[in-house]
């Protein structure tokens, strides 16, 4: 069994043994779209004990992101892979592979980019937000580079998303 269904079963264990001591900063949520065409983003709740870097917590959202195979729907290309994440004085820089880039259509890209940017910014100490491609800065497939991107830009998207549905 590898070690994130470990982990994962352990947390819910430890939330049914021990709810009391589950503080609420500790639930982070991953966000996938629903699949009835309404494009609205459902968050989907990990628990974590605290000793978690942000880094760490942002990996373990982001795994389950990428490797989520159910009956919601994510942006992200199958077989993106992350290759590395660092957070340092609320900046969070993430490197994933260059499978992210592969799709079509601008549409296809601003629902990506909401759904990263509601990831990310789970974390209260998140306040910028840099998308590296294969340990690059890059431009996504139809021409967008999300560089320090700030929670503001969250408003951006959910005025598309409104305006477009």
């Amino acid at each position: 069994m590898p070690l994130k269904y470990k982990i994962i079963i352990l947390l819910i264990l430890y939330i049914f043994l021990f709810p009391a001591k589950v503080k609420a900063d500790q639930v982070l949520s991953y966000y996938l779209y629903s699949s009835d065409g309404s494009e609205k983003l459902y968050p989907q709740k990990l628990v974590f004990e605290e000793g978690f870097s942000d880094s760490e917590k942002l990996w373990f959202l982001f795994e389950e992101l990428l490797d989520y195979k159910g009956n919601m729907l994510k942006y992200i290309p199958d077989g993106t892979e992350i290759r590395w994440i660092k957070t340092e004085n609320g900046n969070a820089k993430i490197s994933l592979s260059s499978d992210i880039k592969h799709y079509g259509g601008c549409y296809y890209e601003n629902a990506l980019i909401y759904q990263l940017m509601k990831t990310v910014f789970e974390l209260p100490s998140i306040n910028s937000f840099t998308l590296y491609i294969d340990d690059k800065i890059d431009y996504l497939s139809e021409g967008s580079l999300i560089y320090e991107f700030d929670r503001d830009k969250i408003a951006d998207y959910e005025k598309f998303f409104q305006t477009n549905n």
